[in-house]
């Protein structure tokens, strides 16, 4: 049984024949790649994570697909129920003092000093955000083939939520709405520079500032998966480092587009950001994932 939320992922086990050179799940037109079993890759059983992402508005056609080595195709259905979710509506009132808060971080970012503070806002949070996730798109070539993560994932300590996936974002100047964005995370508070620890076991891919993300984390969890950690005060781990769950990889903080010290915290399948909740959740994992 494959029911997948809009937002969420979904979990396919198949087999291919000797000859397959390549193989995963088709979501209309994206393709999430498969990965060999490493116990039984002999006998061509793969494990596949693909995702229907949040503004799914019509039932995407899900299939599996794989190529042989001398370049024939085959394609064929599979059982796949998707469930609609309905994502919450978020207003944001932008006034002078906040929005000179926010761009007191973004010296390193070319603005025109001759533009209004709300023109540079909204070049930061347009451009700068498209590129941002450019760059945690392409991590996903950076996945290990492997399963690394083990049982369910780990949320904020004590971590209060104040945004959650897909919110869509209404963003108001002087009561005229100026852009609309959806957040592609949950966002936690607990205490100022709080350890921020690492959701389950995996290897870093990135640690650096990542624009509206601030100071970040990225940690592969394999064939596909990463978690992301935005708005540290602190980054504790390095680049290819390998880390346990529950290890502490930095300090939440306000950096880049943060009005007030929290965690952000995302999910990506193959670089599409999804619903963080049922990563957290151990009868999701067991019915969607360690059953199959």
């Amino acid at each position: 049984m494959h029911n997948v939320n809009v937002g969420g992922v979904g979990f396919a086990v198949y087999q291919t024949s000797a000859d397959t050179a390549s193989s995963g799940v088709f979501v209309d037109d994206l393709f999430f790649p498969g990965y060999p079993n490493k116990e039984q890759a002999e006998k061509g059983i793969h494990h596949c994570y693909f995702a229907v992402a949040y503004d799914k508005t019509s039932g995407p056609k899900i299939s599996l697909w794989a190529e042989d080595k001398a370049g024939n195709e085959a394609t064929t259905s599979f059982y796949s129920r998707v469930i609609r979710k309905k994502f919450r509506e978020d207003k944001i009132e932008l006034t002078d003092r906040l929005i000179e808060k926010l761009l007191s971080y973004f010296s390193f970012y070319p603005l025109e000093a001759e533009e209004s503070d709300l023109k540079k806002f909204l070049k930061i949070n347009n451009e700068l955000r498209r590129e941002n996730h450019e760059t945690l798109y392409r991590l996903k070539d950076k996945t290990s083939p492997e399963k690394l993560w083990d049982g369910v994932w780990l949320s904020h300590w004590n971590g209060q939520t104040m945004a959650r996936f897909a919110d869509h974002r209404s963003y108001f100047y002087k009561g005229q709405r100026v852009d609309d964005k959806v957040h592609l995370g949950v966002d936690l508070a607990s205490l100022a520079n709080a350890p921020v620890l690492a959701s389950n076991n995996g290897k870093v891919i990135f640690g650096d500032r990542l624009g509206i993300y601030g100071l970040a984390v990225v940690i592969d969890h394999g064939q596909g998966l990463a978690s992301v950690y935005g708005h540290l005060s602190k980054i504790e781990v390095s680049l290819g480092q390998e880390v346990k769950k529950g290890q502490a990889i930095g300090l939440t903080g306000d950096t880049g587009l943060a009005g007030g010290d929290h965690l952000h915290f995302s999910v990506m399948v193959q670089g599409i950001f999804v619903n963080p909740v049922e990563w957290w959740d151990p009868h999701w994992i067991m019915d969607n994932v360690t059953k199959k």
